[in-house]
């Protein structure tokens, strides 16, 4: 089956106090948006992103390679009318993963898995879950005997036993587009009048569908981005992850605490960086490399066994074996 990623990003919140659209706030170099589809790009053929109250802001933001939608708002409100509005632009032998524009840690190991759950046979939905210790307040996944999904209980709807529950559904969903269809075009509203998606995975569980659950690889993966202590919650997880990964490449962080590294940055193994510095996207430093405390390097290339301290970099090139800095500024013309 071909696979479809599906961004909804079409809802009005200022939880940020801001002027723009959520989904357009930075995040470790790149906005929400644009750090989602980019997670998903590798794993679908398509990607759709349903806009709506700030469609005119979003619109021009959106990455090449993804096609766009508008919610109508007289149709009805949720996630399952935002998803209604993509299905024209969907195929039928495909299968669709649903996610939102304002969860930019979810990993692409997370959505591969998902993914890899619908296989058309045993499981035509699966979603996302989260193992949290204070659930409170989110939507719980009630589990059968066999491991699959019952239903979500909502924070008001929960029974006295499920209160004790620590799986939280991330709002994250794969289906079959043959059972998403359905689902769609038979979805009833909940007593506010709005459509989720998460009711009519109650209503396919009822019906006897199989649902897989699938777990995120680490529980802050699901965080929601609604206002700017989450945002500066999860910068920090997704700078802990880089750090991480160029930890098991073979570098080290002298504090990786104090030590920031963006998404696309790439450092030789022995290369020794130390407390204070910034890695921004586009960066390249080679092997057997010291940056000392104050670097910032932005689409920088370093070369191997180079020096560096207290030394801006913009669009430069370091020379293999150089010593630069400290109190340094190149650009782009120092190639």
């Amino acid at each position: 089956m071909k696979t479809i990623a599906l961004i909804l990003a079409a809802g009005r919140e200022n939880q940020m106090h801001s002027g723009r659209a959520k989904e357009l706030h930075q995040l470790v170099g790149k906005s929400l948006l644009e750090t989602t589809a980019e997670t998903l790009r590798p794993l679908a053929g398509k990607t759709i992103v349903v806009l709506g109250h700030h469609a005119q802001e979003l619109q021009p933001a959106l990455p090449e390679w993804c096609l766009s939608c508008i919610q109508d708002f007289s149709l009805g409100f949720g996630t399952a009318k935002a998803t209604l509005a993509a299905l024209p632009l969907m195929e039928e032998d495909a299968k669709i993963v649903i996610t939102a524009g304002d969860k930019p840690c979810l990993s692409p190991e997370s959505y591969r898995r998902l993914l890899n759950a619908v296989d058309g046979q045993r499981y035509q939905t699966a979603l996302l879950y989260a193992d949290v210790d204070h659930p409170e307040g989110y939507d719980r996944v009630v589990f059968d005997g066999d491991g699959d999904v019952k239903r979500i209980a909502h924070p008001d709807r929960l029974m006295p036993q499920e209160e004790e529950i620590s799986s939280i559904n991330v709002g994250v969903y794969c289906f079959t587009y043959s059972v998403l269809r359905k689902a769609l075009l038979n979805m009833e509203p909940d007593i506010h009048h709005v459509y989720h998606i998460s009711d009519q995975i109650d209503r396919l569980g009822s019906e006897g569908h199989r649902i897989a659950a699938i777990a995120v690889e680490h529980p802050q993966e699901g965080r929601r981005i609604v206002s700017r202590a989450d945002l500066a919650e999860a910068t920090s997880f997704i700078v802990r992850r880089n750090c991480q990964r160029l930890m098991q490449s073979g570098v080290t962080l002298l504090d990786p605490a104090n030590t920031y590294v963006e998404g696309d940055v790439e450092v030789g193994r022995d290369t020794i960086i130390y407390p204070g510095c910034v890695l921004q996207r586009g960066t390249r430093v080679g092997e057997r490399c010291v940056l000392y405390p104050g670097c910032r390097l932005l689409r920088t290339v370093v070369g191997d066994d180079a020096i560096v301290e207290q030394t801006i970099a913009e669009d430069s090139v370091i020379a293999p074996g150089s010593r630069v800095g400290p109190y340094v500024h190149l650009h782009a013309e120092h190639r």
